[in-house]
């Protein structure tokens, strides 16, 4: 190994952190670039009303409708994902990494925060902080080489070969985040459930959605570039 250069990212404010490392063996030799990075950080929203409804009604569109851990829930507990058993499991649809039973609505007592003494249905935001979920760590290896090849005095051919995400490792992205405790917007819902707009509108318990499931990669699988190069 003729040399090796280290670079190190801390995001303070998402609690991430990179390194990517560029190493080289000498001439015609290969080289190569790792990259190590954690998962990027997220939370569980709801635009639905099933949060902060006494601010915004059931359309927060422009809140910030973290939806909150039940009592008793960790963020480690909301980890716990159940196994795909019988189909209906989040885990079913995908790799999961949060367990959505674990977030409920937070409601108001009637009579508290400007709330009328008959109306017990409104939510408020809840205490459950913002980015307390991360995503999969992420590695990638890159790697190339190259030989020189002399022709004339004038002329010389390079032969490069360049891989990308070599052992071809699949990089997953953040989960959705998104459910939906009140899915049809219904004013003013109720506590239930199943949901019908109709006779028996209410909040969804666990709420609906695919929040917490892995729905894409980032990058590419492996991919492979040579090239020939005539210089002179």
């Amino acid at each position: 190994m003729t040399g090796m250069m280290e670079n190190t990212t801390l995001d303070i404010k998402n609690r991430s952190h990179t390194i990517t490392a560029d190493i080289e063996m000498g001439q015609g030799t290969p080289r190569g670039v790792i990259i190590a990075q954690s998962g990027q950080p997220y939370s569980i929203y709801d635009f639905t009303g099933g949060v902060a409804s006494v601010y915004y009604g059931t359309n927060n569109f422009i809140g910030n409708p973290i939806v909150p851990l039940l009592p008793g829930q960790t963020p480690a507990s909301a980890q716990q994902v159940p196994k795909c058993t019988t189909g209906n499991e989040p885990s079913c649809s995908g790799p999961t990494l949060v367990n959505t039973a674990a977030f409920g609505v937070p409601l108001i007592p009637a009579g508290q925060m400007g709330v009328p003494a008959g109306d017990p249905l409104e939510t408020s935001y809840g205490s459950t902080g913002r980015h307390i979920f991360r995503s999969p760590f992420q590695t990638r290896f890159d790697f190339s080489t190259f030989k020189d090849t002399k022709i004339t005095e004038r002329f010389a051919l390079r032969f490069e070969a360049q891989f990308f995400n070599i052992f071809n490792h699949p990089l997953f992205d953040a989960p959705n985040n998104n459910v939906a405790s009140n899915p049809d917007f219904c004013n003013p819902p109720d506590m239930t459930t199943t949901f019908n707009c109709g006779s028996s509108p209410g909040y969804l318990q666990p709420p609906s959605g695919h929040g917490g499931t892995i729905q894409h990669t980032i990058g590419s699988p492996r991919f492979v570039q040579l090239a020939l190069h005539l210089r002179f």
